[in-house]
């Protein structure tokens, strides 16, 4: 299956559902930030970030080696990255 960044239309597609739902001042206003995100997206670094948290689930950790009750959600280096990023992003 194709990506959607490598679909012939995919570009012009986005352009007409921002002209029909987003008014002009808006587009104008959004349409660095997009460009940005969407380059952002697509970045080698994003794409490692979300195979590594595909790959490595969170989970909860109950009990520590020890035997006492803990419950901390293990988060991989994807995860935590990807966080990072929507967090600076807003």
């Amino acid at each position: 299956m194709r990506k959607f960044s490598e679909h012939p239309n995919a570009e012009r597609r986005i352009t007409r559902i921002l002209i029909a739902f987003l008014p002009e001042d808006v587009r104008n206003a959004v349409s660095l930030d997009l460009s940005r995100s969407g380059a952002d997206v697509i970045s080698p670094e994003i794409f490692a970030h979300v195979s590594d948290a595909e790959r490595n689930l969170p989970y909860i950790k109950t009990w520590d080696m020890w035997g006492r009750r803990v419950d901390e959600v293990v988060l991989s280096n994807g995860w935590i990255n990807l966080r990072g990023k929507a967090i600076e992003e807003g």
